[in-house]
């Protein structure tokens, strides 16, 4: 924030009528540079003295905001801003755009960067030569006395300072002819990098031992010295009264850590301590700051100085003599950052005043007004990424009960329906209901008569981690963790626990046997009541270890029941079905339009053909021995979706035959490399493993790591249960399946390897479930008396089968797929490079700004859109291209081997759309059709000769 106005009577300029200067401020970009300049142009006082503002800066995009400012009250001009990129080793540059601004006064800020030296000495250097007459510099109070063996970082600005002053006796120059160097203090700034512990913990972290003080100073006091120091005006260049100055600025009290926790608790009036951390407990917390690791460093050094007692000293005679008033106290520095120091409201004590506030929506709309109320207050991304996330890197037991908590997962089931008392009178208070805070019904004195509407409906479901979600895509949505906090609500009834075994994680709800966090779902506004089992929510809401059901049901034994993590929703967000937002097609997008960007990648047409280009021949090489054709039918069917379902148009299955198995003799059977490969580019994947013996498949049988389990081998120690593929209900409670997958999960399901042999009837029903989502995109669920096959659940699951088949590449269990392609590998070697089944660690990734490219690419396809138009491509002439094309082909066909079909056609309009994805084309134009003709056409003439043979 703009530092505050301050007396400038006290400093005027010794020249009545002075010219305005040409100024340059470096550094520009960095928080205290772009503070100065902000000063310099919306201070009255400062900007009238200023012909002209130049600004050096590594990222120009950072002082876009300069450019057009304007002071606020006043209607005095803004002096002209121009922006100068600094790129390093170019100093020529540096001494034109200083010359061309006729620049009469720089201010030199080292940048933070490793480089800090190395930019600087360039900076001082294009300074000398452009004749620079006034020079300012920035440097650090307490640099002379570190030692450049523990703080060299902090030690440089002593090098720094010989080099700006040593210009002063070059008699070819005029630059340093008026200098001036600013030793600031530590920036009590730097204590925002410790709010987030301050808010949550009470407390103030630093590494500066018990009994060690520093005087911190504001930045704002700094650049007001600053920018005095620069606009002011002598026959020298600056004021006589700086000019040659050593002018040292540090905060006007000494503070040991308590003391300065003392003076938060006065400013802030709320209970803050000072806690003494290590160096390596302070390293850990500034990982999440946003700032270079050089100015990372940089801090740790000055706590290292303030602990060997260096820094025990005030400065303040030269503010004071400039200013007219003494630097800002460390109580008003808290006061005017109160609000990120200040530890958030418990929400459930947001809540309780919601209720009293909002007494007129007591009844049914009280929800809505809760979930209004929080939607917007977390309607900022920034804001809502700070919100606790429940996941298994944050799992149940870590979270104190009462927090506020994000998780994204599936719904699972529908739980129950139940009641709960918005208010009742309890003691000598009116107690508010529901959200966790007293969900208790003994605290009701009274009959429960539901007809009452102080008695309110809620629905109850249960949800799980997303099964098979991908790595980038969990960063990309949940980024750094914020630490827990202890938001206590005070009249929760929920039980907090620390152990995980009271906790009951309930693995049956989950399809696989991997680590997962399952959670009970309690929702209160109407637009929550109508989840659908494998939907994917994110719920926010307040966390509690709760009853499982509606409360105080008891067995016959008087046992409670089991306690289970809960979340009692106060909103939610949806997702699309890649989960994170991505845009289509690339080439009309912005960065902004999405979640997951890649820094700097420009797409249009030609990169979009380019990246596709380069991930089909990646793909191929790292997992499929080279066959590009295999990986361009892999990827078309990776981003394959039901289009209709009457008629149908659902995902084309691909079988990929002439896959080796898997090497003999191992313990597991090892995941194949284009799983991992797929997991690396696609939102939700899920592989499917076959076991080599199928009437292992029993009732009775138990997950193990590689026995019907997805992604298993990132899971070392499975928690076992029995191997169903459709989910089932057992003693009224819906066991999961293995096939109980969020929509648009790619399945890659090996079933190469496999012997032929006697079938389990848990073996049969499991295959027939795979065959009917596979050829019908229809899950039955089992439900005892249920008529039939079950419920049936619509699905979207786009299927890769890798297997060895037999002449005609058919799967030996699951021939009904409409793509078979038979594998060509250059050469296939288990065990090195080319080998079909290597671990992700061996696969040789591109570098990051193109992976991002490729996920960008396929995952955009996911969620893109291709019209299959008349035309097909604005310049042909017959309106019906696509019939007139096919009835052309299919009469030369007519006596061939295998001639095309009807069936033919429909499979190869859907394959043109799916191929137009790829491209990011909005329709399917010419081009696109005749490049499906020609992938095609080599696949059944592929397959013919794998028949021939």
């Amino acid at each position: 924030m703009p530092p505050k106005k301050r007396n400038h009577a006290a400093a005027a300029s010794s020249t009545s009528d002075p010219s305005k200067k040409h100024v340059c401020v470096t550094s520009a970009d960095g928080q205290t540079g772009h503070l100065i300049a902000e000063l310099l142009l919306t201070d009255e006082d400062y900007a009238s003295k200023i012909g002209s503002l130049t600004l050096i800066a590594a990222h120009p995009h950072k002082c876009d905001d300069l450019k057009d400012i304007k002071m606020e009250d006043s209607e005095a001009e803004v002096p002209p801003v121009n922006v100068v990129t600094h790129h390093p080793g170019k100093v020529y540059e540096l001494v034109s755009a200083l010359k061309h601004a006729k620049t009469d006064v720089i201010f030199l800020i080292p940048p933070s960067s490793k480089d800090r030296l190395k930019l600087t000495r360039e900076m001082i250097r294009a300074t000398r030569d452009a004749g620079v007459k006034c020079v300012v510099l920035l440097s650090a109070a307490g640099a002379d006395l570190a030692e450049k063996e523990k703080q060299p970082h902090l030690r440089e600005f002593i090098d720094i300072e010989q080099l700006v002053l040593q210009t002063k006796g070059d008699l070819e120059t005029e630059a340093g002819h008026s200098p001036c160097v600013i030793r600031a203090g530590f920036y009590a700034e730097n204590l925002l990098l410790y709010n987030k512990q301050a808010q949550s913990t009470g407390k103030l972290p630093l590494p500066i031992g018990k009994d060690h003080k520093f005087a911190p100073v504001a930045l704002g006091d700094v650049a007001q010295i600053a920018a005095m120091v620069i606009t002011g005006e002598g026959p020298h260049g600056l004021d006589d009264n700086h000019r040659g100055q050593l002018i040292t600025i540090t905060g006007p009290t000494l503070c040991a850590g308590e003391e300065l926790a003392t003076a938060a608790r006065d400013a802030l009036n709320v209970k803050m301590e000072f806690e003494d951390i290590t160096e390596e407990e302070a390293r850990e917390i500034l990982k999440a700051a946003e700032i270079d690791e050089a100015e990372k460093e940089y801090i740790l050094e000055y706590y290292s100085l303030i602990k060997e007692g260096k820094t025990s000293y005030v400065s303040t005679h030269s503010f004071q003599l400039m200013m007219g008033q003494k630097p800002m106290q460390p109580t008003e520095f808290f006061q005017t950052y109160d609000e990120e120091f200040k530890p958030k409201s418990s929400p459930g004590k947001v809540i309780n005043d919601l209720f009293v506030e909002r007494a007129e929506h007591s009844g049914d709309d009280f929800p809505n007004v809760v979930a209004t109320h929080f939607e917007q207050l977390f309607k900022d991304e920034d804001a809502f990424n700070e919100i606790q996330v429940l996941s298994v890197d944050s799992p149940p037991e870590s979270i104190p009960s009462g927090s506020l908590v994000r998780f994204r997962g599936m719904v699972q089931a529908t739980l129950s329906n139940d009641v709960y008392v918005l208010t009742f009178e309890h003691g000598d208070a009116t107690r508010l209901g529901g959200w966790g805070l007293a969900d208790k019904l003994e605290f009701y004195d009274g009959e429960i008569d539901h007809r009452d509407s102080n008695f309110k409906d809620r629905c109850s479901y249960w949800a799980v981690s997303v099964p098979g979600e991908s790595a980038f895509i969990r960063e990309a949505l949940d980024g750094a963790r914020p630490t827990s906090g202890t938001q206590d609500l005070g009249n929760s009834a929920g039980q907090a626990t620390s152990s995980k075994e009271a906790i009951k994680s309930r693995p049956h709800k989950f399809p696989t046997a991997s680590e997962h966090v399952g959670v009970q779902i309690k929702t209160y506004t109407k637009n929550t009541f109508a989840f659908k089992p494998t939907e994917i929510v994110t719920f926010v809401g307040l966390f509690v270890i709760d009853g499982l059901g509606p409360p105080s049901i008891e067995d016959d034994e008087g046992k409670g029941p089991d306690l289970v993590p809960t979340i009692n929703v106060i909103f939610t967000r949806q997702h699309p079905k890649t989960i994170a937002p991505f845009v289509y097609p690339l080439r009309l997008s912005t960065p902004s339009d999405e979640v997951y960007q890649a820094s700097g990648h420009q797409s249009n047409s030609d990169s979009v053909s380019n990246d596709r280009a380069e991930l089909v021949a990646w793909v191929a090489e790292e997992a499929l021995g080279g066959d590009q054709l295999a990986a361009e039918w892999a990827l078309i069917v990776a981003v394959a979706r039901v289009y209709s379902r009457h008629p149908e148009i659902l995902p084309p299955a691909l079988t990929i035959s002439s896959f080796p198995p898997p090497p003999k003799g191992a313990m597991t059977r090892p995941k194949p490399t284009l799983a991992h490969v797929l997991e690396l580019m696609l939102p939700v994947t899920v592989f499917l493993d076959l076991p080599k013996n199928l009437s292992a498949w029993s009732e009775d049988a138990q997950a193990g790591p590689m026995s019907g389990s997805l992604n298993a081998e990132q899971q070392p120690k499975p928690t076992p249960h029995p191997i169903h593929f459709a989910p089932r209900s057992v003693d009224e409670d819906l066991h999961s399946g293995v096939l109980q997958l969020p929509p648009r999960t790619v399945l890659t399901i090996l079933e190469a390897g496999v012997e032929e042999g006697m079938l389990s009837s848990q073996a049969v029903e499991n295959l027939q479930t795979l065959r009917s989502v596979i050829r019908t995109q229809v899950l039955h669920y089992k439900y005892p008396f249920s008529a039939g096959r079950g419920f049936e659940f619509h699905t979207e699951f786009p299927c890769i089968v890798l297997c060895e088949g037999g002449k005609s590449g058919e799967s030996l269990f699951l021939p009904d797929n409409e793509i078979i392609l038979p594998l060509r590998a250059k050469t296939i070697d288990l065990g090195q490079t080319n080998d079909p089944y290597k671990s992700a660690s061996d696969i040789k990734l591109p570098p990051a700004e193109k992976l991002d490219a490729f996920r960008r690419l396929i995952c955009g396809a996911l969620v893109g859109d291709a019209k299959v138009t008349q035309t097909v491509g604005k310049t042909l002439s017959d309106p019906k291209y696509i019939q007139a094309d096919f009835v052309k082909e299919r009469s030369e066909s007519a006596s061939k081997l295998s001639p095309i079909t009807p069936d033919d056609l429909r499979l190869r309009m859907n394959v043109a759309r799916l191929l137009a994805l790829t491209y990011h084309e909005s329709e399917v134009t010419e081009d696109i059709w005749n490049k499906m003709k020609t992938i095609e056409e080599a696949r059944r003439s592929r397959l013919i000769a794998a028949v021939a043979e």
